[in-house]
């Protein structure tokens, strides 16, 4: 994994794989912008979730945002599906305790997931 910063976000790519790529907000730092696993598995991606996160400054607290699940264009359907994936990986990929709750928060012309952290 390598990391490339800038003012505004950690960004991480995968060397051989032009189609993984995260990103993580400086501020807030709790949120995601770009979660792609590219030629990663759905069993990869908490591993891979995990090292980013302590790479790029450790895990918040409280919460993890992502943005986002979609625009007024993508179905409930769609969103809900979206929440479940990635929801889960986070889950997967947290050192300890698990997501506990997850809202979705209406931001500018999108709509965040918010996944809270617990025992």
């Amino acid at each position: 994994m390598i990391l490339q910063t800038d003012e505004y976000a950690i960004k991480a790519t995968l060397p051989g794989d032009p189609i993984f790529f995260f990103r993580r907000l400086r501020d807030p730092s709790c949120r995601f912008t770009d979660l792609m696993p590219g030629a990663l598995s759905d069993a990869q991606m908490p591993k891979a979730i995990h090292h980013f996160m302590v790479l790029s400054g450790g895990w918040p607290l409280d919460y993890l945002e992502y943005h986002s699940l979609g625009d007024a264009t993508v179905s409930e359907a769609q969103k809900s599906a979206r929440e479940a994936r990635i929801s889960g990986w986070i889950g997967r990929a947290l050192p300890l305790g698990s997501v506990t709750r997850t809202e979705r928060v209406a931001h500018r012309h999108v709509t965040l997931l918010r996944m809270h952290f617990g025992p």
